[in-house]
């Protein structure tokens, strides 16, 4: 077991690769940096204390054992892959101060259910268990064991930076009518997606957006085929583009017209 009072280090891993241990206690601590407990993976216990800032990427990479977080109020910045590879971790609740998220936080948590929100927090809110922003325009996170299927849900505008990133379990996704943007490498190293429906409200699709999803089949577009080629997206392999009334798979596709394949 390991207590830190009010201990700030600056080197990365400090405890990286301490395979016995099992609990931690913070107090006063105001960052963990990148890797600082990377590969604990009997670590099972965190008790972050107060005053804790910020948790860099890696912080908390591959500790397999650990099931639950409770976050400290104090918190505020969240760095991609923080706590990437906890294999065991079900759910999580971001506190009420936290107002910087940079997904994917929880990549490659693929137990991981639910992100929850406190409801003081200004900044985020979850939706049925799935990140966004305060205002539900900016969806910020997916968690991994979320769902197979998942229907964006209406108010959203924009699919954020690596939200759905490396997810290994998504097939289908309906982006429903209003999104306009989704970010780069949102829907990356999805290799079950299948099928994906965008809305004819889509004005941009960023670089990676859809790469290394080495099993996508289809896009059913609900725009023309002059509004999808202006979109200039390119795929990393054969993907057939279809056009349809309604991208929706909560209903049958009707009236498909094929744009490419």
């Amino acid at each position: 077991n390991v207590k830190l009072e009010a201990a700030n280090y600056s080197e990365d891993g400090v405890f990286a690769g301490c395979l016995n241990l099992k609990s931690v206690e913070l107090n006063g601590t105001k960052q963990l940096t990148n890797y600082t407990f990377a590969d604990c993976t009997e670590l099972n216990n965190v008790n972050f204390g107060n005053g804790l800032l910020s948790i860099k990427e890696g912080a908390f990479y591959n500790c397999t054992s650990l099931k639950t977080l409770s976050l400290p109020d104090s918190l505020r910045t969240l760095d991609a892959k923080a706590f990437e590879g906890c294999a065991s971790l079900e759910t999580v609740c971001l506190p009420a101060n936290v107002d910087a998220v940079t997904a994917p936080v929880f990549y490659r948590c693929n137990q991981l259910e639910k992100i929850d929100v406190t409801a003081e927090n200004t900044n985020y809110k979850s939706i049925d268990g799935v990140l966004y922003s305060a205002d539900g325009s900016t969806l910020v996170e997916f968690p991994a064991a979320k769902a197979a299927g998942y229907r964006v849900p209406t108010g959203t505008t924009e699919i954020g930076a690596r939200a759905f990133y490396g997810n290994p379990y998504l097939q289908i996704v309906s982006v429903s009518k209003g999104v306009q943007r989704i970010k780069e490498d949102a829907f990356a190293g999805c290799k079950e997606l299948q099928y994906i429906a965008l809305p004819s409200t889509l004005t941009e699709i960023e670089y990676g957006a859809l790469d290394e999803s080495e099993y996508l089949e289809a896009v059913f577009f609900g725009g023309t085929e002059q509004e999808w080629y202006r979109l200039g997206y390119y795929f990393d392999h054969n993907v057939d583009v279809y056009l349809i009334k309604e991208p929706s798979f909560a209903k049958q596709l009707t009236d498909v017209s094929v744009v490419n394949g």
